[in-house]
């Protein structure tokens, strides 16, 4: 139990649940940005350092919602990421997430294979 009280204050004196979060949102909203450049309607969502997105052309609120959105789109999307080297939850139903590896050059690294991921995917 000391061993994960200290790793706790190691990371709140790190900024890291903010650089978290910062990088959970740059996710969610470059998934984002390459589904609006497609023409593929997406919600995303993110909260500190998990994320999400549904292929949806509306909020998804329930499980029937979720249902409509884990369309045949999913997988193909999924396997597009997987070949450009982004590793995401195999289920259109799962959370994925972001760690303090992920800064800024992983980042833009992530912005471009996703944006390559959704033109195979769908165009």
């Amino acid at each position: 139990m000391a061993a994960g009280i200290a790793t706790l204050r190691v990371l709140a004196a790190h900024d890291s649940y903010q650089r978290l979060g910062n990088a959970s949102e740059k996710v969610a909203s470059i998934f984002a940005d390459a589904a609006r450049a497609t023409g593929v309607p997406i919600q995303t969502t993110s909260i500190g350092g998990m994320w999400g997105f549904f292929l949806a052309d509306s909020p998804v609120t329930d499980l029937s919602g979720a249902t409509k959105a884990a369309s045949a789109a999913f997988p193909r999307l999924f396997h597009a990421l997987l070949e450009a080297g982004i590793y995401i939850a195999p289920s259109p139903y799962e959370s994925n997430f972001v760690s303090r590896a992920h800064g800024d050059s992983e980042l833009e690294l992530t912005d471009s294979a996703v944006h390559r991921a959704f033109e195979r995917a769908f165009r």
